[in-house]
């Protein structure tokens, strides 16, 4: 029995986008459920052929599923091949979405609408545990942030992912007010403005590195593309101002700030205390580095990427614990190692090529998520946890979507 078109663009599509995005917040099956429902309905939604020939249209999607065939390619000289088909297996949404991307189109703009204003809600519903732990234990919380303890946040307490996925928040609710606010009601444009009060809150109650960074970034990017000739001093001078506000009346920036001073202080002075984040990261690159100097052509392989650098740590670094001993703490390093200098190269143009490849239709957005990927990357392996390839691969795919000609738009239906 065939579906109405109605059902599966108006209900079934967005109902599986929202199973995603809760998933990630708070459960690892509804995410999986919803990607199964998701990739199951949108490549049965038309001919096949026709997704092939809008994926063929845009290289930016073609680009994302390289970056699953990458490690796949490694595979021929992987040697532990269970270890490999995991990783292959977290990495499908890479392959898979790039297909999906072009019944995104076919939701219909009210029910998309809805859909965004539930996954901003849900977000911001996330956010309120930690902040209410906070209010609960201040002293506490506050002391902890001159440790390598942050407040506890969902996705696993995966800080960086958590941070990423508000990030993507703020830049979507800034490109709403930015390019659409006159057109917005007034309640809208205040809605608007009062979640980036909070994200803004939010950051720096948090503190956490990916989400100061993303935030800065993001709102220097609206500055440059928004801001009206002698205007953007004013812009700029808000944003300075949010920091010293921030310092002086947080406690959690101000204790983090000083522990990342301290922390980095530290590790370039070679010395070791367990538990901290940044010091086993750099011994990560240096692992990293000296693996790839014995496998320049070839790497590794994906597979047998986690024995060699244990190997290195046990001979190199025994004094790091177990939960300490990381993968090579760079995305594209970390591409290099297991695949060879050659495959590590086309990896990061894969990541990077996409923001030089930028029209005016919807640049903060495009600009903003794929530069703060790429600085994400230049210290976390993103692609190489189970929600950083759905941050990635889903919302990369989402926005090259959305920038799609109308020609191409046809080969669809």
């Amino acid at each position: 029995m065939k579906i109405n078109k109605t059902i599966i663009h108006g209900i079934i599509i967005p109902f599986s986008i929202l199973m995603i995005w809760a998933g990630m917040l708070w459960s690892r099956a509804a995410l999986s459920i919803g990607t199964m429902i998701f990739v199951g309905v949108t490549l049965v939604d038309g001919p096949l052929k026709a997704k092939w020939i809008f994926f063929k249209a845009h290289r930016e999607l073609r680009m994302i599923s390289l970056l699953f065939a990458i490690p796949l390619f490694t595979g021929l000289w992987s040697e532990d091949r269970s270890a490999w088909q995991n990783i292959m297996i977290g990495k499908l949404p890479l392959l898979v979405f790039p297909f999906c991307a072009a019944s995104l189109l076919d939701i219909p703009a009210e029910k998309l609408r809805h859909l965004l204003r539930v996954m901003i809600l849900l977000a911001l519903v996330a956010c309120l545990p930690s902040v209410i732990a906070y209010l609960q234990h201040r002293d506490l919380s506050n002391a902890s942030y001159l440790k390598a303890s942050l407040l506890h946040v969902p996705m696993d307490d995966d800080h960086v992912r958590f941070a990423w996925l508000l990030v993507l928040v703020h830049l979507f609710m800034l490109h709403v007010l930015l390019s659409s606010g006159k057109d917005l009601k007034r309640w809208e444009r205040g809605s608007a403005i009062l979640i980036i009060i909070f994200l803004t809150f939010y950051f720096h109650l948090l503190s956490s590195r990916t989400g100061l960074l993303g935030f800065y970034v993001v709102n220097s990017i609206a500055i440059l593309i928004h801001a009206r000739r002698k205007m953007w001093v004013v812009w700029l001078g808000v944003l300075i101002f949010c920091a010293i506000l921030a310092w002086l009346l947080m406690p959690t920036f101000q204790n983090r700030m000083r522990f990342m001073r301290w922390d980095y202080q530290n590790y370039s002075r070679s010395g070791y205390v367990e538990g901290l984040s940044d010091a086993p990261r750099m011994v990560s690159l240096r692992g990293g580095i000296s693996i790839l100097h014995s496998h320049p052509l070839i790497g590794t392989g994906f597979g047998d990427l986690a024995h060699d650098i244990e190997a290195w740590y046990g001979g190199n670094a025994p004094y790091l614990k177990g939960y300490e001993r990381l993968l090579p703490s760079n995305e594209f390093l970390l591409h290099a190692v297991a695949g060879g200098v050659i495959l590590g190269i086309l990896a990061c143009i894969c990541i990077i090529y996409p923001l030089f490849n930028c029209r005016r239709k919807n640049k903060l957005l495009w600009v903003g998520f794929h530069l703060v990927a790429i600085l994400g990357f230049l210290y976390e392996v993103g692609l190489e946890t189970q929600y950083g390839v759905m941050l990635y691969g889903f919302f990369g795919c989402w926005l090259a979507a959305g920038r799609a000609s109308h020609s191409s738009i046809q080969a669809i239906h």
